[in-house]
């Protein structure tokens, strides 16, 4: 009866109700009747809709039971919204990932110290592979390798405290060894247990250097009384020999002088001596003291050759001490931030003020106690030094904009200076996910103090803070490290991409990205370099650079970042990532379009002039190679032809495009459209091909207004690609190709294109082919209506096809309409009209045409070959 009704729970559609029964009856081991009815009653009494019921099973990483419930609530209509299905989905999906992620990385880690102790790396997948279905029982098989490496650990110990009798006191030494092991640092204890029992330098990093003393057992006595105990042994209770220094502590005995003389009168000579004093003690060298303004008392500044805290530089190599008995210390304009605040009292209060920390008379009588009645090292009371005054300041006081820690133990000097211990796994952790970056490693170390200090006391961090604060820090992770970027926007655009696309693909190349840009459809004005795979590459340096990417030995191929940074830089949005990264790179287009157009305001006069004789050059250069072809070519027909080619060539002067760029710059005038189109069509008969005959247009003026240059560039494309599509068409029996160029006046009345109104000037570039096909005509049809932005002008470069787009684009500029269409009149083919606004009293118009304008004043015509003869003006 009992397993039947056990066996009924665990089927029921409503255990969501119940998530701590569902876990109980998913498992292995099946609850008795007891428990089960007291975990059911559990959930009866705290209540849950079916989205936070799964909400809380992904929350506690029972990834399997989540995906059954969320396949039944699709089968169930109406159980849950589109909403949350698609929010629930998207969570357990990333959930899910950062479980992999994390077993995989922290099974990685426990081959490593496997390998410490002498045990052979085994395989993980096992572990791996559950994390994807219940985090917690991956977990505990984590757990169960992590303690058998710490229990042969623990078994040597055992073994060599039983066989070794040769040390009477072992304890620091065993101590020593247990500490290893609880923080992870196998290969220390191993090394510990492998040499004597005397510790010597055989611990690792901050364990290498003890605390100083926790407490100063004498707050409340007179500075006056302590200090005379030093030279009056009679007067000083037995237990403070454990704090006097050593006759031999010169450097000690020197301090307690001075501090001696600071606590009476604090004048120049005597703050000076001071801080030599202390600066002896910790190795340092120190400066004359000096006043600050309007503040009652004087500093001195003290420098030392190494810190083992390069991240705290360059607070911890020079710092600025403040002696004063003042109630506040010098305002920041006075004297910069961080400093040192000296009171010559025994036990003061911290500073209220941010960026500075209070030190005291009790503190330094800590700092130059003997150890195990031995003068104290110098670099171990630096860095305890640096232990009593960092915990004082933010992170923000002393820490580099970019902190960069060369290893774990660097990492691990500064971390302990804040108070935090840290065990092996969670170092690996940082450094792994975020060493290589500065920006992101200063975010996780500031959420690591702020943990440590929520905490109330400094302790241990364990692997799974460090995963609370890189979850809680992916919003400061990702401003500072695209804050990093500001400067190059493609680069930001380039991580953009790395970070919501594969992170398990091939290696990242340049032009890999070049194909993700393309999908992405970056195109158009100013982005054409973008699209590029020499600065694209440019990019990927840049990113490796910042630690961002991981580059190969040649440079050329790049690994994405750690899964940690991964985590931490991505959209958490999931099903909206994608529409966000449309919209950064939109507004990263934008701002590469707006320093595209800055960039050609200023270099577009001279890049024209360049071009302009570049083509000069390439001229001269065709015309002595077609000279020195005539030599060999006797066929009269032959050479006559070729003249007329050489002829044409001469007249490609680059002042000729200089001019025209110029010329497209000015603003719209009155343009008369017979007289244009009439010269036009004269100026287009040598580009036309064989056989094609286009008759020269006649009819009354009109007039539009537009820029003639732009205007009649547009049109001559027109006519050109026309006559070019029409020589390969099929042909009438007995018709020669023509095209047919025709100006014409609208009245406000005639049929014309959506949305032109009033009176109109229509030309018409009409041909005597079969006209467009379906297909044809349906694509010049969108591509006269394409936005500027729909079509790339790059494709120019790729020769003619461009003239519907680009000729639409223009008439625009001057309120104008494209149209394409096939012709209704026998035997004629397709028409592309070209619709403006009339300007209707030529009178009027003659009178607004411009006089000469002069070039600009850096404007020279470029040089022309010889013998070389611009084209009439039309």
């Amino acid at each position: 009866m009992t397993t039947d009704v056990l066996d009924l729970l665990a089927v029921s559609a409503d255990r969501w109700r119940y998530p701590e029964l569902a876990a109980a009856l998913a498992g292995g081991n099946r609850p008795d009747l007891g428990t089960a009815v007291t975990l059911l009653l559990d959930g009866i009494a705290r209540p849950r809709d079916l989205a936070a019921g799964i909400t809380a099973i992904i929350a506690d990483g029972r990834y399997s039971m989540a995906e059954v419930l969320l396949i039944e609530a699709l089968e169930s209509t109406g159980t849950l919204g589109d909403d949350d299905l698609e929010r629930l989905e998207s969570d357990l999906e990333l959930s899910r990932a950062a479980a992999v992620a994390d077993v995989e990385r922290a099974w990685a880690d426990l081959n490593v110290r496997a390998c410490e102790v002498g045990l052979p790396a085994e395989d993980g997948s096992a572990a791996i592979e559950l994390a994807a279905h219940d985090r917690a029982q991956a977990q505990r098989l984590l757990g169960d390798r992590g303690r058998l490496i710490a229990g042969i650990l623990d078994d040597r110990l055992a073994e060599r405290l039983r066989d070794d009798t040769t040390q009477a006191d072992a304890q620091p030494w065993e101590d020593a060894v247990r500490d290893s092991v609880r923080r992870g640092e196998f290969a220390v204890a191993t090394s510990l247990l492998s040499g004597t029992t005397d510790l010597g330098e055989a611990r690792w990093g901050p364990l290498t250097v003890r605390p100083v003393r926790w407490q100063w057992p004498w707050r409340e006595r007179p500075v006056a009384d302590v200090l005379a105990w030093y030279a009056q042994r009679w007067a000083a209770p037995p237990e403070f020999a454990a704090y006097r220094p050593p006759a031999t502590d010169i450097a000690a005995q020197r301090l307690v002088a001075a501090l001696t003389a600071v606590t009476v009168q604090a004048d120049p000579d005597v703050v000076t001596e001071f801080g030599a004093a202390l600066a002896a003690v910790l190795e340092g060298v120190a400066g004359d003291a000096f006043p600050a303004a309007s503040s009652p008392g004087f500093g001195v500044r003290i420098d030392f050759a190494d810190s083992r805290m390069s991240g705290a530089e360059p607070f911890t190599r020079r710092m600025t001490m403040w002696v004063s008995a003042a109630d506040e210390p010098p305002d920041a304009e006075v004297l910069a931030r961080p400093l040192v605040w000296f009171r010559p009292v025994m036990a003061a209060n911290p500073a209220s003020g941010p960026g500075v920390a209070t030190l005291d008379v009790s503190t330094l009588l800590r700092l130059v106690a003997p150890v195990d009645g031995f003068p104290g090292d110098a670099a171990a009371r630096r860095i305890n030094l640096l232990r009593l005054l960092l915990p004082q300041l933010e992170p923000a006081d002393v820490l580099t904009p970019g902190l960069i820690c060369e290893d774990r133990e660097d990492l691990a000097w500064l971390l302990d200076a804040f108070g935090l211990t840290c065990d092996a796994a969670v170092l690996d952790g940082l450094m792994h996910d975020f060493g290589s970056s500065p920006a992101a490693l200063r975010q996780m170390l500031d959420g690591l103090i702020a943990a440590g200090r929520d905490a109330g006391q400094p302790g241990p961090v364990g692997i799974g803070v460090l995963r609370r604060v890189a979850i809680g820090q992916r919003t400061a992770i990702r401003d500072a490290v695209f804050s990093s970027l500001a400067a190059d926007t493609l680069a930001q655009a380039v991580l953009w991409l790395i970070l919501h696309g594969p992170t398990d693909g091939p290696a990242i190349t340049a032009d890999t990205m070049l194909a993700e840009f393309r999908e992405q459809g970056l195109s158009g004005r100013g982005t054409d370099w973008m699209v590029n795979p020499a600065t694209i590459a440019t990019a990927l340096d840049l990113l490796a650079g910042h630690g961002l990417l991981a580059a190969d030995s040649a440079g050329h191929r790049y690994r994405p970042p750690a899964p940690g940074l991964v985590a931490a830089l991505r959209d958490p949005s999931g099903p909206t990532a994608a529409e966000r990264t449309r919209t950064m790179l939109e507004a990263i287009t934008k701002e590469v379009r707006r320093q595209h157009d800055a960039t050609a305001a200023v270099l577009g006069p001279r890049v024209t002039h360049l071009i302009g004789h570049r083509l000069d050059n390439d001229v001269i250069g065709v015309i002595g190679k077609l000279d020195r072809a005539v030599h060999d070519i006797a066929d009269e027909a032959v050479l006559l032809r070729l003249a007329e080619v050489r002829d044409r060539i001469m007249a490609l002067g680059g002042g000729t495009y200089v001019d025209l760029y110029w010329s497209a710059l000015a603003p719209p005038e009155p343009v008369e459209m017979t007289g244009l189109l009439e010269a036009l069509v004269g100026t287009t008969e040598w580009q036309l091909p064989d056989g094609v005959r286009t008759p020269r247009p006649t009819g009354q003026p009109c007039w539009v207004r537009a820029n003639p240059a732009l205007l009649q560039e547009s049109l001559r494309n027109l006519i050109v690609n026309s006559a070019r599509a029409l020589s390969t068409a099929p042909r009438r029996h007995g018709v020669p190709p023509g095209i047919q160029v025709s100006v014409d006046t609208v009245d406000e009345s005639a049929p014309r294109p959506v949305p032109l109104t009033g009176s109109l000037v229509v030309v018409e570039v009409m041909d005597n082919g079969p006209g467009f096909s379906a297909g044809d005509l349906d694509r010049a049809t969108r591509a006269a209506a394409a936005a500027e932005k729909d079509w790339n002008p790059a494709g120019l470069r790729n020769g003619p096809g461009q003239g519907i787009p680009l000729t639409a684009s223009m008439l625009r500029r001057f309120g104008g309409v494209l149209e394409v269409r096939n012709s209704n009149r026998p035997g004629q083919g397709g028409v592309v009209s070209a619709w403006l606004p009339r300007l209707t009293d030529p009178i009027v118009a003659e009178s607004l045409l411009p006089h000469p304008r002069p070039a600009p004043a850096d404007h020279a015509p470029a040089e022309r070959p010889p013998g070389h003869a611009r084209p009439d003006s039309p």
